[in-house]
């Protein structure tokens, strides 16, 4: 069974709870299952939880609230990289390249997830090609998050307009999810 780290269940809540208000979070949570209403309810930081709940919390994210699922799925990617990414980390992660910290996202992705390998390919000096095999997720949604996450992590670290194109997914019958991030060089700190 794959599973995914509880902060990113509190992550999802906060995002909700800032950008739509208690009754957003609330019309998200009723498209859930009883049981897994209960879980998110009573979710910790440190706890893991199955992916398949993770899949079914962003449907219902993208299915309740925004302008859009693929834009809300964005804007929670976002913010998910904002707040997993501290000021020390960003300061840190500033010293090196993005092709550099994009080619060690695999150690980083660990802390939050237990399946998936990360395959990351230098294609020049500002792209690289992103691919995630035997990962348990099978959500759209997830994956635009993911592909929204990977591209302000980028832009965190340094990089100047990151573009990230999702050109495989396992959404679309595909065996790996495959994101391709292009950015410009940003000054250094």
């Amino acid at each position: 069974m794959a599973r995914f780290k509880g902060l990113v269940l509190l992550n999802a809540r906060d995002f909700c709870v800032r950008r739509f208000g208690e009754a957003g979070w609330a019309a998200v949570l009723s498209r859930l299952p009883d049981d897994d209403r209960a879980i998110v309810e009573s979710a910790v930081h440190v706890g893991w939880y199955d992916i398949g709940l993770y899949d079914r919390l962003h449907a219902a994210i993208a299915a309740s609230v925004g302008s859009g699922p693929d834009a809300v799925m964005v804007e929670l990617g976002h913010y998910c990289a904002e707040r997993d990414l501290t000021t020390v980390h960003r300061i840190f992660m500033r010293m090196a390249t993005p092709s550099f910290l994009l080619q060690k996202y695999g150690d980083y992705w660990r802390r939050y997830q237990d399946s998936g390998e990360w395959t990351i390919t230098k294609e020049g000096d500002r792209r690289v090609r992103a691919s995630l095999a035997r990962w348990g997720s099978v959500e759209s949604a997830t994956c635009v998050r993911l592909g929204a996450y990977i591209q302000r992590f980028v832009e965190l670290i340094g990089a100047v307009a990151p573009r990230v194109h999702r050109s495989k997914c396992r959404s679309r019958g595909d065996a790996t999810c495959e994101y391709v991030v292009e950015w410009y060089d940003g000054p250094k700190a």
